[in-house]
Parts: C-alpha cells; structure tokens; sequence
C-alpha cells in the first residue's frame, strides 16, 4: 500500500506544470533564440507572482 507522501510526490512529478512544452523546451534548450525565451519566460513569471496574493485571497474568499 503507497503512503500519502509517495502519491502525493507521484502527482506532482506528473503534474502538467512541471511538464509544460515551453518548460521543457527551456531546459532541453531547444528554443531557437533561448535568452528571448527567458526573457519572455521571466517577464510572464513576475506578472503571475505579483498577482498571486490576489489570486489566493480571491479562492479563500470565493
């Protein structure tokens, strides 16, 4: 019987956030222009964790 920490990894490894293309393709490198990559990757990240707190206060609020 699997303990609720091993399911609990086993889901997250397989989740699609860390199995998103533009992800892999950032780590196997296979963006033809990857510092554009990053910038745009970089660029997009900040704007999700500056608007997470309101995110997280709008799904406890809900």
């Amino acid at each position: 019987m699997k303990r609720f920490t091993d399911i609990l990894l086993e889901e997250a490894k397989n989740h699609r956030a860390l199995n998103h293309p533009y992800l892999l393709a950032l780590e196997n490198g296979t963006f033809g222009d990857p510092e554009a990559a990053l910038k745009d990757f970089a660029a997009q990240y900040l704007g999700y964790t500056s608007w997470f707190p309101r995110y997280l206060t709008a799904a406890i609020i809900g």
